[in-house]
């Protein structure tokens, strides 16, 4: 016969040997103590496990050899072994299973039992008035359920708002720490650089050069010996400004103070200012400066110019200024929206400082019909910040408003009044204009209390009656057709 084994360990008691038990699908369990040491088990636990072995369907069989353990089961008349073997080979018959039933002296008559039931049925049939009570209460119960527990409703209300309003006298300085209910706030700096661009036609004109001057000079010789002059010797005016022309042909002087020599040249630069009246005195560069003089007989002539459009210095100036107002323009802007939500920028406090960067397009001296202008400015400003703001404003709105109301989440705003000024102590003094929305401050249990159990029209009309809202209450069903809002609670909500 199958025989589920468990070996026990030394820290199993009652209640694990038990939840080991309960998984032997067998008709004999096996329970082996350990070689050494023994389980905690009383004769009145032997006595528990064999009890649990009956209710399973099994025979409960021990596995020890120690005299105690073997005593107690053989008092309860669980078989006992001294090996798994002699447990396996060994007869279990007569020893563990549960006694047989004793049977009853005397089985009931049939027919006295068919007479007592058609006697309950003549009582049922006696009392049929009794059975409707039975189904009309099963009835009620049903209804009470779905009445308590099926509908649910949501109520939305409007309440009615009233404006707030203060204007609170603030000093601010930079040596403040903290918020004071007198109107002392901490004042903030805010750096910040701006940069605009603008754009004006170009009214002005700019002579630009396109032709060189050229002609011939005459050198002579203060030496007795002879001179070679290379091509691309530099001979200049000696006169501000300084013109310089290129010999084009290399020459050379004869030996003997007073010879001459006539070679071509050209300036270096285009331009009608390179023309040069004849009998201009001429230096040469370089080396061969002590050694010769030179002059042009004849006028350096065919350096010309051509007109162009060009900014002026008054276009310049105009446009400066013109961005500079931009500048201004959005100064207060771009500082405000650098701050965080709720900080305000104490009017008159915007300065600006020196141009960071300033950039002409075309630069001076360039030719172009419009003119643009890049410029950067580093602006300051003295700011309060929006939670100290708001902390000075909701306390002094708080000790004035209406007992019963509540301010509404979010509404609360402030703004400056006037420009601030600053005193001798470098406080700033400032007006703040600040408003809020205050409601009614609803008691939820009392809300409940005047719509629950009542159709949708006496409840919003109560509701209206009893409370200051800016429109009549929303209140929804579900079931839609269900006539009543519910009795419970909690299938109630409110929304407002």
């Amino acid at each position: 016969m199958k025989t589920r084994i468990l070996h026990l360990e030394l820290h199993d008691d009652l209640i694990s040997i038990r939840d080991r038990m309960a998984w032997a699908k067998s008709p004999r369990i096996l329970l082996v103590w350990p070689r050494r040491g023994g389980v905690d088990l009383r004769p009145l636990d032997l006595k528990l496990l064999q009890r649990h072995a009956f209710g399973l369907g099994s025979q409960l069989g021990l596995v020890s050899r120690n005299p105690g353990i073997r005593e107690a089961a053989r008092d309860l008349d669980i078989p006992v072994f001294p090996s798994m073997p002699e447990a396996q080979r060994g007869d279990w018959s007569g020893a563990g299973r549960r006694p047989p039933l004793r049977r009853q002296a005397e089985r009931p008559d049939p027919g006295e039992l068919r007479a007592r039931i058609a006697g309950f049925r003549e009582i049922g049939a006696l009392h049929p008035n009794l059975r409707l009570a039975v189904f009309s209460l099963g009835v009620l119960a049903a209804l009470a359920v779905v009445t308590l527990f099926i509908p649910s409703a949501e109520i939305a209300l409007d309440p009615a708002t009233t404006a707030q309003e203060v204007t609170i006298p603030v000093s601010a300085g930079v040596e403040v720490m903290d918020v004071s209910l007198s109107g002392s706030l901490p004042a903030r700096t805010i750096n910040l650089a701006i940069t605009a661009e603008g754009e004006a036609p170009a009214s002005g004109s700019l002579a630009l050069p396109v032709q060189k001057a050229g002609g011939r000079v005459m050198l002579a010789n203060l030496t007795a010996n002879s001179l070679s002059i290379p091509a691309g010797t530099i001979v200049s005016t000696m006169a501000a400004p300084v013109t310089r022309y290129v010999i084009t042909a290399a020459g050379t002087l004869s030996p003997g103070v007073g010879s001459t020599l006539d070679l071509p040249v050209e300036a270096l630069r285009p331009g009608s200012e390179s023309n040069l009246d004849a009998g201009t005195a001429l230096v040469l560069e370089g080396t061969l400066g002590p050694s010769v003089t030179a002059v042009n007989p004849a006028p350096l002539r065919g350096g010309a110019d051509r007109r162009a459009v060009a900014p002026s210095q008054a276009d310049r100036a105009a446009l400066r200024k013109k961005v500079l107002a931009a500048l201004s323009g959005q100064a207060k802007s771009e500082l405000q929206a650098a701050l965080s939500e709720g900080d305000l920028i104490l009017a008159g406090t915007i300065t600006a400082g020196d141009p960071l960067d300033e950039t002409f397009d075309p630069a001076e001296g360039a030719s172009g019909e419009v003119l643009r202008l890049r410029l950067t400015v580093e602006y300051s400003a003295i700011y309060l910040s929006g939670g100290d703001l708001a902390k000075l404003a909701s306390a002094v709105l708080d000790s004035t408003m209406e007992e019963g109301y509540i301010p509404v989440e979010g509404s609360l705003t402030f703004e400056g009044v006037g420009a601030a000024t600053l005193d001798e102590g470098n406080i700033y003094r400032w007006r703040i204009h600040a408003s809020r929305q205050t409601r009614p401050d609803f008691d939820p249990p009392t809300l409940l209390r005047l719509a629950q159990g009542r159709s949708p029209q006496k409840a919003a009309r109560r509701l209206e009656q009893a409370l200051a809202l800016a429109s009549p209450p929303d209140i929804r069903l579900e079931p839609g057709w269900w006539p009543f809002l519910p009795l419970i609670p909690f299938r109630i909500v409110i929304n407002y």
